[in-house]
């Protein structure tokens, strides 16, 4: 009992299931370092395109709603030019209609009535 017993090796802690888990992730994150970026610059992207196509769609379906609304609005424009020159031609002769200074000669057009000096004029058709 007396004889030299082989030196036994230091011991070391248990590895854990945790630590080789932590390993073997911090060894993946060495072999991809930038992974993880990619992977959020991928999402990114897909939700900026994704994104995009839903405003391309919206701005295609209002498209032809627009162009029915500026014909809209071309014909009320229209439809106002007129009518303002209709009312300008209404103001003109509802000023000339309350002049005292003419409503001699508004009479005159309105019944067809000369002056006592004066003589009618008429015109007759030559064809016939």
């Amino acid at each position: 009992m007396n004889a030299i017993q082989p030196s036994r090796p230091p011991l070391q802690p248990q590895k854990t299931r945790r630590q080789e888990r932590r390993r073997k992730t911090v060894q993946r994150q060495q072999r991809h370092p930038n992974r993880t970026l990619v992977l959020e610059n991928t999402a990114k992207l897909f939700a900026n395109c994704a994104i995009s196509a839903i405003t391309l769609y919206g701005l295609v379906q209002l498209a032809p709603y627009l162009w029915s609304q500026q014909q809209k609005s071309n014909a009320i424009n229209t439809e106002v030019k007129q009518i303002e020159q209709r009312v300008g031609h209404l103001r003109q002769d509802l000023n000339r209609y309350f002049d005292p200074r003419q409503s001699h000669s508004l009479m005159k057009e309105q019944n067809n009535l000369i002056e006592p000096g004066q003589r009618q004029v008429y015109f007759l058709d030559k064809s016939r």
